[in-house]
């Protein structure tokens, strides 16, 4: 018996075959998952829902992992995996999936590891002597159109700003996201990278003073993100935010189709797989990102065409040193015009 199937019974399954949901977005395929979790943990064979049979087995692994470490004696957790509020199941499969992945880079993982408050962080994680500590969050952001993505930098802002909240200060901190969003992160990384440390910009100065040139436009890094963020100080030092956090980490699945078998059919059989491993076969990418490091691109003026357009609105007005003006214009670039 797996931790699954002890915990998935099948009077838990007819109580959550027996919701009820309303005004859910046709588009959402993100939620699916999570919505039909008492159809994924019935599936029995890659046919007729392939997904779903590969989620199943990757669950096993998850919960399997947390049942080792001691994380399924949290009654809490298991009321939350086991009931019917989406958000409540999202939070602790994230958790489980948290510790199945710390486990793989063959960490050793303490759940729970400071009394019960408010302000519990979810893990201690030790290798050899050294320890770090370990919140989860599960950011989620339905799709509610047919057509297109969108900028979810304000959802992980503010999971990054939640967990700055727990953690104590004087160790190492790491907050570990698991999110599904409406694109994901490691096809598109820059929603994280404005969230935690900032976004490029093109900087336009105008003078006031005939007398004066203005430098010419420029693309920069505006560091105004969460953690990165740099607070001048009365005595001419500068500090940023949320100090106790000490890197970010985004873990999201990929489902892989099956390897084709000899007779030109999918492979079966009682080979498990890997769904975590960063390969050729890899179901999940792993992205971690430093507040004194980035490693950013530059959109739109390459001629290239850029994921989204700006407009005036975004811009915000500073005052240079040399007394001009100066427009900061944030987003990805099609083409830029100074007329004037």
């Amino acid at each position: 018996m797996t931790a699954l199937s002890d915990l998935f019974t099948d009077e838990v399954v007819q109580h959550l075959a027996a919701v009820v949901r309303t005004n859910v977005s046709p588009w959402d395929d993100g939620g699916v998952p999570v919505r039909r979790r008492h159809e994924v943990v019935k599936c029995v064979g890659p046919l007729p829902w392939q997904s779903g049979w590969a989620l199943k087995r990757a669950w096993e692994s998850y919960l399997g992992a947390a049942r080792d470490c001691g994380l399924l004696a949290d009654a809490e957790l298991v009321a939350n995996l086991i009931g019917t509020d989406d958000e409540s199941f999202r939070g602790a499969l994230a958790e489980c999936n948290a510790a199945w992945f710390l486990g793989q880079l063959g960490l050793t993982v303490t759940p729970k590891p400071e009394p019960k408050n408010g302000k519990n962080i979810d893990f201690a994680v030790a290798r050899g002597e050294f320890t770090f500590y370990v919140e989860v969050k599960a950011p989620y952001v339905p799709q509610l159109t047919k057509h297109g993505s969108g900028d979810d930098s304000r959802v992980l802002r503010g999971r990054v700003e939640a967990a700055g909240e727990q953690f104590k200060r004087g160790r190492c901190n790491v907050l570990l996201l698991v999110p599904v969003l409406r694109t994901s992160i490691h096809s598109f990384r820059e929603p994280l990278v404005k969230a935690v440390l900032g976004e490029h910009a093109l900087r336009i100065s105008v003078s006031l003073d005939p007398n004066v040139k203005a430098p010419p436009p420029e693309l920069v890094f505006k560091q105004d993100g969460k953690l990165a963020r740099l607070h001048p100080q009365p005595d001419g030092s500068v500090k940023t935010d949320l100090t106790r956090i000490s890197a970010v980490v985004s873990l999201e699945y990929v489902l892989v189709p099956q390897r084709q078998g000899r007779e030109g059919g999918p492979t079966t059989g009682d080979r498990r797989p890997q769904p975590l491993r960063r390969s050729s076969a890899s179901h999940r990418r792993v992205r971690a990102i430093s507040a004194t490091r980035s490693r950013g691109r530059r959109h739109g003026m390459d001629g290239q065409p850029a994921r989204t357009t700006w407009c005036l609105t975004k811009g915000c007005l500073g005052r240079s040193p040399s007394g001009c003006f100066e427009w900061f214009f944030c987003g990805s670039l099609t083409a830029v015009r100074v007329i004037g």
